[in-house]
């Protein structure tokens, strides 16, 4: 239980009863009940499946913020970042007890690193998830937009890809509203 207090009793709540148990459910994003839920299917115990689903995350984010650090600001002063940032006291706590933290780290982090690679298709796949684990995830289409509006090249495909992540939020706020009759 030390790693399942306050929000994190809502995500065990909505990976194991669903979103219709209480209506102060849909307040929370899906993607780590989602994840945890994949989790459980191999380990079968819905505790250790949302910790251990929130603790892999919040150590994944970890080299892909180094990578993108690196193309920033070189390595030595990456790694330097990387580590300060690693262990404050904010990331320490909210990516070892199940939040969705680390989830929204490693899609918004991983979505930004393969956009600035080139790998639009792919930075969409993981920019589509992000306002799903955080609402504030949804801000990842603001540099992406930025980017694709000055590019000369696939334009018009850049930024339709770029705003795929307020299709997944809208979907998943009409697919409440639909569920619950609450537009």
């Amino acid at each position: 239980f030390t790693f399942l207090g306050w929000d994190s009793a809502w995500y065990l709540s909505i990976m194991t009863k669903g979103y219709g148990f209480s209506p102060q459910s849909y307040t929370f994003s899906p993607a780590l009940p989602f994840f945890s839920n994949l989790t459980n299917f191999v380990l079968q115990s819905p505790m250790v499946s949302i910790a251990l689903t929130a603790l892999v995350f919040g150590l994944l984010w970890i080299p892909l913020y180094q990578l993108l650090a690196e193309s920033y600001i070189g390595k030595k002063a990456a790694l330097f970042s990387t580590l300060l940032l690693s262990f404050s006291p904010y990331i320490f706590v909210f990516t070892t007890v199940a939040y969705s933290e680390g989830v929204l780290l490693f899609f918004v982090l991983g979505a930004w690193l393969l956009f600035r690679k080139g790998r639009l298709f792919a930075a969409s796949a993981f920019a589509i998830i992000a306002p799903l684990t955080r609402i504030m995830g949804i801000l990842i289409v603001l540099p992406m937009l930025y980017v694709s509006f000055k590019q000369k090249s696939h334009r018009i495909r850049n930024i339709f890809l770029s705003l795929l992540p307020i299709v997944s939020l809208t979907a998943w706020f009409v697919g409440f509203g639909f569920s619950f009759g609450d537009f």
